[in-house]
């Protein structure tokens, strides 16, 4: 399970974390060649500056990485030439001071690429507003943002993707004291990771399927044309129809592999009846059974 700390946070909407170190640097260099070039916003780091404040510009202005606790400023600095990056600006808003730069108030045509850890609380906001500007970015949000409308249509519009890393560490506090996103107890709590809408390399994600179409292994669904799967790993080869997926499945997701057809909510239905919220329903001896946790639906394009 994710770090109960960190979720009692973003309940809470106290999410103004710093990004460790390690996780920018293993994600960020995979898009070095798009960064050439780039006039670069990191609009969420008001430890940085509330207003917009550049902090390094091609020939000329270049802090020094003392000047702030952000650690994405500190990574863009330390590698803005060897990136040939243009400018890298930063601002922020502070909620309980209710002081700086709302990054809804920023004038985004001055930038070409966001680059930031933006408040969980309003992730999605966030995300509209940047697709809205028609901005490139490569941000962090929670995983469970994979369940929010809008983030999942910007998915089946080929409008968002989820980055590189499969998860990341875990985050600073702004006290100074850091929170691993695994707990104690086992290795495979997540609660964040990257999203953006920035090239990438699918050959480097295709997931390896292993188990074959069995009729009656897989539960069909009582009022649509499909199969339910209940984990990725369970995902069959061999299976030429429409699957029903864990909404998980988008952070492995690769277009040349599956086809993404939309969700079961979205899904037109054979059948309806009162109550069942417009949910996939598996079938049990010719009667509808359950309604699974919403569904990704895809299909193989290799077969």
């Amino acid at each position: 399970m994710a770090n109960p700390k960190l979720l009692k946070a973003i309940k809470a909407k106290n999410d103004e974390w710093i990004t460790m170190w390690p996780d920018i640097a293993a994600e960020v260099p995979n898009y070095k060649s798009q960064l050439k070039g780039q006039r670069i916003l990191c609009p969420c780091d008001w430890d940085a500056s509330y207003q917009e404040k550049i902090f390094y510009k091609k020939g000329g202005v270049k802090k020094k990485l003392s000047s702030t606790k952000c650690n994405f400023l500190k990574f863009l600095i330390s590698h803005a030439d060897d990136y040939k990056i243009k400018s890298i600006t930063a601002s922020g808003f502070d909620p309980k001071k209710k002081k700086g730069t709302k990054f809804e108030d920023i004038d985004y045509s001055k930038y070409d690429l966001i680059i930031t850890n933006p408040p969980f609380s309003i992730f999605e906001e966030f995300i509209n507003t940047l697709i809205k500007n028609k901005k490139k970015f490569l941000v962090i949000g929670p995983t469970f943002a994979l369940s929010y409308k809008n983030i999942v249509n910007y998915f089946l519009k080929k409008r968002l993707r989820i980055g590189y890393a499969k998860q990341l560490s875990g985050f600073i506090s702004r006290t100074g004291k850091v929170y691993m996103a695994n707990t104690p107890k086992g290795s495979n709590a997540r609660a964040c990771m990257w999203y953006t809408n920035l090239k990438f390399d699918y050959s480097r994600r295709n997931i390896i399927l292993t188990e074959s179409y069995i009729k009656g292994k897989y539960q069909k669904y009582y009022n649509f044309n499909g199969i339910n799967v209940d984990k990725v790993k369970n995902i069959p080869y061999d299976f030429r129809g429409v699957m029903g997926v864990p909404i998980t499945y988008l952070r492995k997701f690769n277009p040349y592999q599956f086809e993404l057809l939309g969700t079961g909510v979205q899904a037109k239905k054979t059948r309806r009846w009162p109550g069942d919220k417009a949910m996939l329903w598996t079938e049990k001896n010719g009667k509808p059974d359950k309604a699974p946790f919403e569904r990704i639906l895809i299909r193989n394009k290799k077969l």
